[in-house]
Order: structure tokens, then sequence, then C-alpha cells
């Protein structure tokens, strides 16, 4: 699995992280790729806002750096339930459930990720992946 790499993440978080005190130190973590570091950090973040849909998803994007699927499955599940519109969460599922082989589940997290974007750009790389999924069921059919 390819490392979720930071830079495009960083339109998408910076936003979110903007009001939080600690934001630019789990920034920081997050460009250096110390997923540890910066899970903890958002984890004592939770004691304050526990509705708070970037805590979770920084949980989720650690997580999933670290390929500690079920732990970041509940994160990112949790920042879907509080932030509907955002689609890196459905996103991120889709990449997990990829990555652990349940493609028919990947492919239908990634159609929901595509739906709720607007971004064009980070549509054509949605739509992308579900014909990558596509390309895997189809071959797992023919087997």
């Amino acid at each position: 699995m390819k490392v979720i790499k930071f830079g495009m993440l960083c339109i998408i978080t910076s936003a979110a992280f903007a009001f939080l005190l600690n934001a630019s130190e789990m920034q920081e973590l997050m460009k250096e790729e110390k997923w540890t570091e910066a899970k903890k950090l958002a984890e004592a973040t939770l004691t304050e806002k526990k509705n708070d849909a970037s805590i979770y998803l920084t949980i989720g994007i650690c997580a999933v750096n670290q390929r500690n699927y079920n732990e970041a499955a509940g994160a990112l599940s949790k920042a879907h339930i509080l932030a509907p519109k955002l689609s890196l969460p459905l996103y991120l599922l889709g990449v997990i459930f990829e990555e652990t082989g349940s493609l028919d589940k990947a492919r239908n997290y990634f159609e929901e990720a595509y739906k709720v974007e607007k971004d064009k750009e980070k549509r054509k790389d949605i739509l992308k992946h579900i014909e990558v999924v596509d390309e895997k069921i189809e071959k797992e059919k023919r087997k």
C-alpha cells in the first residue's frame, strides 16, 4: 500500500484544523510521517472535542499509514458520521477495503466519495480508483 502523503491532504485538513491549538504540531508530525506521535496528539485532543470530525480524520489517516486498518476504519467511520459531506473519510475507507481485498466494499466507498466530492480533479482521482477496483473484480471473476 502506498503511504498517504500529507501533501494531498494538506488543503483538506488545514481548514479543518485551523481552530485547533495543536493543529500546527499535528500537521508538522504528519508531514514528517510521525504517525504515532500525531495520532497521540489527536487522541489527546478528543477529550475536549469529541464531536470534531477533523480529529477522527487525523486519527484515521495516521492509523491507515500505520496499517492499523481496524482502528482506521473506526475513526474514519466516525469522521464520516460527523461530517457526511467530506469525501476523504469515504475515500480512505475505500483504500482500506481495497487493500484488504474487500473489493465490493471498496468500490461502494469510492462511489460514495465520488458522490460527495465537488472538486473536479479529486473526482477524477476517485474515478481512477473505481476503475482499478473494477479491473480487480473482473480479474477475480475470471479465476
